[in-house]
């Protein structure tokens, strides 16, 4: 069964189908990763005011030392000067035939009610007039918000970022919105800590992307459709994606990619095998050892090794334990059920 598309995941859905289909290992959440939290978590608590002492924070998060004090370090020093009515972490789902409204989830779980695209809004509100029950007057600017804890390196531009963008549909739909203005903002530590050496203040590093009027949402809407359609298609795609997809271990095409690898290099392996006597002098029973015990055995092996290297460096020493041990059990069985049935 097909997983429910995000929008933090609809870029690289989109990139690789299969991505929602494939099975996946989620390795647990690195130190980064619960940093991000911790900051989207601080910053929720000062766009709602709600009782969450950063002690607790750094409790839910299971901060390390140097992560708790990066943590403090943009609590004391980061400023949001954000208007009135903002809203945060905003959970919406967008149905077939537009609709949009409120679900229940987060942090990428999100109930399936039969959505075609669910997500969560780190940040919203109006200018110049507030939201008003959720509502945007038609004389105002919605303004969708994506903060951005991470390497940068890795999020898109506002004007090609499919979480962003498809974010600011489904808050301009939620609200009523007419005019919607796409924001990333980048916050960290050491931004904050150089801001204070030279006696600034500290906001954050924006990146504002152009208003999207109501032709630009519909247009936008448009392929947003178009763009969850060819998902049913389940194919896999490698690419950039790749590099951080939970479902590497199970990916065709990457399987695909490093089998052809493996027989272009024993290729070359068995090209030099097969040079002439005149090139190179090699007695035949050599020849025929580098040709088939070396080159054959190497463009099987090394996709069975490439795919333990991948679950090891993800951290997923069970699995790639599994993986060592089952493969070498099921060869070991194969080869003797062979030698059973072929003895006379």
């Amino acid at each position: 069964m097909r997983r429910l598309p995000t929008l933090s995941g609809l870029g690289h859905a989109i990139a690789c189908p299969a991505s929602l289909v494939l099975p996946r290992i989620d390795a647990l959440p690195s130190d980064a990763a619960r940093l991000g939290s911790a900051i989207h978590a601080w910053i929720e608590r000062e766009i709602t005011g709600a009782p969450l002492e950063l002690d607790e924070i750094v409790a839910r998060w299971e901060l390390d030392g140097e992560d708790e004090g990066r943590l403090r370090y943009v609590a004391d020093h980061l400023t949001l000067a954000l208007p009135a009515g903002a809203l945060a972490e905003v959970a919406l789902g967008y149905w077939p035939g537009g609709r949009v409204d409120r679900i229940a989830g987060g942090a990428g779980s999100y109930r399936d009610e039969g959505q075609l695209l669910a997500g969560t809004i780190d940040a919203m509100w109006a200018e110049p007039s507030p939201l008003d029950g959720g509502r945007c007057a038609p004389s105002s600017t919605l303004w969708v918000i994506d903060w951005k804890t991470g390497d940068d390196e890795r999020v898109p531009p506002v004007g090609r970022n499919w979480q962003l963008r498809a974010g600011a549909l489904l808050a301009a739909r939620w609200t009523g919105a007419r005019r919607v203005r796409p924001a990333i903002c980048y916050v960290s530590a050491a931004e904050a800590s150089a801001a204070a050496r030279t006696g600034q203040r500290y906001e954050g590093r924006w990146e504002i992307g152009e208003v999207l009027d109501e032709r630009a949402l519909a247009d936008l809407e448009a392929d947003m459709l178009r763009a969850l359609a060819t998902l049913d298609s389940g194919a896999s795609r490698t690419g950039p994606q790749c590099d951080w997809c939970a479902s590497r271990h199970a990916c065709p095409s990457l399987a695909a990619a490093a089998v052809a690898l493996a027989r272009a290099e024993g290729s070359e392996l068995a090209d030099g095998a097969t040079l002439t006597p005149e090139r190179v002098s090699l007695h035949p029973d050599v020849r025929v050892f580098v040709m088939v015990g070396i080159c054959g055995g190497f463009t099987t092996f090394s996709s069975f090794s490439l795919q333990t290297l991948e679950l090891i460096q993800t951290g997923d020493l069970f699995p790639a334990l599994l993986y060592i041990l089952g493969s070498v059990a099921l060869c070991l069985l194969a080869v003797w059920l062979g030698w059973h049935l072929g003895r006379p």
